[in-house]
């Protein structure tokens, strides 16, 4: 890069050392990722190259039990895209908790009827 274009106080043209111009409306930065991946991978996780887990659409990797979300699984990294994977991976283990039936109660009413 040899320079930044403002209009507006906003970054609107960046040239580079090729002299390549690049003219955008919205500059958005990537800060980088470390992942920190390697306790599922040590599981033994399905991962790419990068380190990156592998999971299905409910955030399930390949390890029963264990769910991924956010900037350890493949795709873009953005905190609200981590809250979506956050938000399907929570529905998936909830619907899938054996609760009791409304039939079943809380099972006190078994403990009191066994005493």
């Amino acid at each position: 890069m040899t320079g930044l274009d403002t209009e507006a106080g906003r970054i609107t043209v960046l040239r580079t050392a090729d002299g390549e111009v690049h003219r955008f409306e919205v500059l958005y930065s990537a800060l980088g990722l470390k992942l920190r991946s390697e306790l599922a991978v040590k599981l033994g996780a399905e991962h790419d190259g990068t380190g990156a887990l592998v999971v299905d659409e409910h955030g399930r990797t390949t390890v029963p039990g264990l769910y991924a979300a956010g900037g350890v699984v493949r795709g873009l990294d953005q905190v609200v895209v981590a809250m979506g994977h956050g938000a399907v991976a929570a529905t998936d283990i909830h619907n899938r908790c054996e609760l009791p039936t409304e039939e079943e109660g809380d099972g006190a009413e078994r403990r009191a009827g066994a005493a």
